[in-house]
């Protein structure tokens, strides 16, 4: 069998280092975990990068009311539509437009911040 590396694009890089991170987050990490998270570190300069870019959201995510970090899970992880995700926060189409839109502010003044040298 060869050693060829398998391609991968950023979406799937951004996808494992997402899952690595939830799995921290959410306490679901096991003893092995923490070994295998970092030689997945080690195997491309990317896999920190995304690591590094996701922790800055996920902690800027932080800053939203739950109302907020609600709407905002629902629409873009959960990939709902305005309607749906209305119905399930009991809120108007409107309410949640209004609330997204104030919630992806707030997460794009604190991810600039982050930026600043």
């Amino acid at each position: 069998m060869s050693d060829v590396v398998k391609l991968r694009t950023r979406g799937e890089i951004d996808e494992e280092a997402a899952a690595w991170i939830w799995r921290m987050e959410s306490g679901a990490v096991s003893g092995a975990d923490p070994e295998e998270f970092e030689a997945w570190l080690r195997q491309d300069p990317r896999h920190r990068r995304a690591v590094d870019e996701l922790s800055k959201v996920w902690e800027a995510l932080d800053g939203l009311t739950e109302a907020q970090r609600e709407v905002v899970v629902l629409r873009f992880v959960a990939d709902l539509p305005l309607e749906a995700v209305g119905k399930l926060t009991s809120r108007t189409e409107g309410a949640v437009k209004a609330m997204q839109h104030r919630a992806l502010e707030q997460l794009s003044r604190a991810l600039a911040v982050s930026q600043e040298p």
